[in-house]
């Protein structure tokens, strides 16, 4: 729903059976369109949408806020009025899933075995009636502020483009954005589709250190694929090693520094697949009975008579 015109009715006529709601936030991305007339269409309607979100936070299954980032970079005053739309709708958010964490009135109960099962109702009652969010995108640095509300019980696909512009504001923007990705992915435990994009060549380094099974292959891979000027990528205790991911960190030309310690999945085969570092300078890696010094120790003696 482009404009949100007609969003009311169109959630009403789909309440019912609790379908799928998306909802588009780039109606004043329109050329010719002010700052501040895009200001005045753009708050009712967050506003508006943000407080039914309170309400009914289950119905809505996708958030889509593109295309924002032309309109952003506009004019100066552009980012404001978006940072206020963001808080609006971060205020809906927090108010929707709060509705599902109150607690119920219920009389004293004493027996252990009955009081874990009551947690366990009583977290499925908050999955159903909070958040359900399985999808959010947006091309917006200042979207990032919407991640820690996004919920790892549902969210499946997470699509995110910080690229374009290169002021320094908007660099410093990106750089914030893409730290608060980095934070919240070991969060979202459901995370099956992370798209990533934009390379935002300020970023040269990330670090993801600590993030187990949470940061797996599919968020290290598409953050190598769209970060193509990071220095130093730290993914020590992160659950890599898949040849998809190693091939995808290989690919990044300006790396020096990688360290993978605590990451279980590192094979001889998987290794030799970073040979194409050329102007990699420092290789963390745990030794084990198949990455001995000595598969180190031919790395490194590859990786220099390949980039002579």
């Amino acid at each position: 729903m482009q404009d949100h015109e007609d969003w009311r009715q169109a959630v009403q006529q789909c309440a019912a059976c609790n379908t799928y709601v998306q909802i588009e936030l780039g109606s004043c991305s329109k050329p010719g369109t002010t700052v501040a007339t895009a200001a005045a269409q753009l708050q009712p309607k967050i506003a508006s949408f943000a407080s039914w979100l309170a309400r009914h936070g289950p119905l809505v299954r996708s958030l889509d806020l593109n295309p924002w980032r032309t309109w952003v970079a506009a004019t100066t005053a552009a980012p404001a009025v978006s940072n206020e739309a963001v808080q609006l709708l971060r205020t809906g958010m927090q108010a929707a899933a709060a509705s599902a964490t109150k607690p119920a009135a219920a009389a004293d109960i004493t027996a252990v075995t009955v009081a874990r099962s009551a947690a366990s109702q009583q977290q499925q009652q908050q999955q159903q009636l909070g958040l359900r969010l399985a999808s959010f995108s947006s091309d917006a640095t200042c979207a990032a502020g919407l991640l820690p509300l996004l919920p790892s019980h549902s969210l499946t696909r997470l699509v995110l483009d910080f690229g374009g512009g290169g002021s320094a504001r908007a660099a410093a923007a990106s750089e914030v954005a893409i730290a608060a990705v980095a934070a919240e992915l070991p969060r979202l435990s459901s995370l099956q589709q992370l798209v990533f994009s934009g390379n935002p060549t300020w970023l040269m380094s990330l670090g993801l250190f600590n993030g187990g099974a949470r940061v797996s292959d599919l968020a290290a891979t598409a953050l190598a694929r769209g970060l193509k000027q990071l220095h130093t990528l730290d993914s020590r205790c992160c659950e890599l090693g898949s040849m998809a991911c190693l091939g995808a960190i290989a690919y990044l030309p300006q790396l020096r520094e990688l360290w993978l310690m605590g990451t279980p999945g590192i094979t001889p085969q998987g290794l030799m697949m970073l040979t194409r570092l050329s102007r990699l300078q420092c290789l963390g890696v745990d030794r084990n009975d198949e990455v001995t010094d000595a598969v180190v120790d031919e790395f490194w003696a590859t990786l220099r008579s390949s980039n002579g």
